[in-house]
């Protein structure tokens, strides 16, 4: 029987023959004596099921996690924008400190000068005694 399947023991290549059916059947049948039909086999399952639906959770990605990341952008291009007037007006006012600070040093050192030239005279006044002819 060549080309055969060898199912149907006539060798024909026909239909296998009733008796090998059945007894394909038999080979194929699942015996359910074995299963728990009570409620108590479903816990296992159960929790090991919720726990797997806990574990895909946590592994989900954070769907506001966007969003935030949006806010906080949004937040330091402000933050930015406040420093850059905050460090202008910083550099304006250093600049007219140091303005007001080179005035003050250039009229003390006029007012200086001025009373360091006067006070010769003034001093040789005061000091002056009859006696000493230099003071």
């Amino acid at each position: 029987a060549v080309g055969g399947s060898g199912l149907d023991g006539d060798g024909d290549g026909g239909e296998p023959s009733a008796a090998e059916a059945a007894e394909a059947h038999e080979a194929v049948r699942i015996d359910f004596s074995t299963i728990d039909i009570r409620g108590d086999a479903d816990e296992p399952i159960e929790k090991e099921l919720a726990s797997t639906l806990a574990e895909i959770e946590g592994m989900a990605p954070n769907m506001k996690a966007l969003e935030q990341f949006d806010e906080v952008q949004a937040r330091l291009h402000s933050m930015e924008g406040e420093h850059r007037e905050t460090a202008t007006a910083a550099k304006s006012v250093t600049q007219r400190f140091l303005a007001v600070q080179s005035k003050r040093h250039t009229l003390f050192m006029a007012a200086f000068d001025h009373v360091s030239r006067v006070i010769d005279a003034v001093y040789k006044d005061l000091t002056q005694v009859e006696g000493v002819p230099l003071g």
